[in-house]
């Protein structure tokens, strides 16, 4: 059964070899998938409710390598106390495009935090709180 995709994939992944190679992430992961993965893969991020699938380790490896993303509900909280936190190097046209697909209204605050671009951010749009590193401490650090 289709439902709403709870995970995309990174704008930094992609599949190569005919979906048995996955590529991307934050620090370049290169990973051959199985034909199970690959098919645990296609139904997380197509919506597909696969209760077949014990999918929790698999999803928390592709996550933790910046590979695959959560998707929001579209439930809004009832109050705006939700910051967003955006750590972001070198990359700044994908994060003016990301800033100006994000429904401000949501959150409290958005934070962006520069985790040591070559070309510190400055002057983006909306209201945007940024925080610099001025070496790079990861994105672990960056997000925390």
């Amino acid at each position: 059964m289709k439902t709403n995709p709870m995970f995309t994939l990174d704008a930094s992944a992609s599949v190569r070899s005919n979906g048995s190679v996955l590529a991307g992430g934050s620090d370049f992961t290169l990973i051959g998938l199985d034909r199970l993965q690959r098919r645990s893969l296609t139904a997380l991020c197509d919506g597909d409710d696969r209760s077949d699938l014990d999918d929790r380790d698999f999803v928390r490896f592709l996550a933790d390598r910046n590979l695959l993303q959560p998707v929001p509900s579209d439930i809004a909280p009832a109050d705006r106390t939700v910051s967003l936190v955006i750590p972001c190097r070198d990359h700044r046209d994908p994060l003016i495009r990301l800033l100006g697909r994000i429904d401000h209204d949501r959150f409290e605050h958005i934070i962006v935090v520069d985790d040591g671009s070559a070309d510190p951010l400055h002057d983006l749009p909306g209201a945007v709180t940024i925080l610099r590193h001025d070496r790079s401490q990861g994105a672990a650090a960056a997000r925390n």
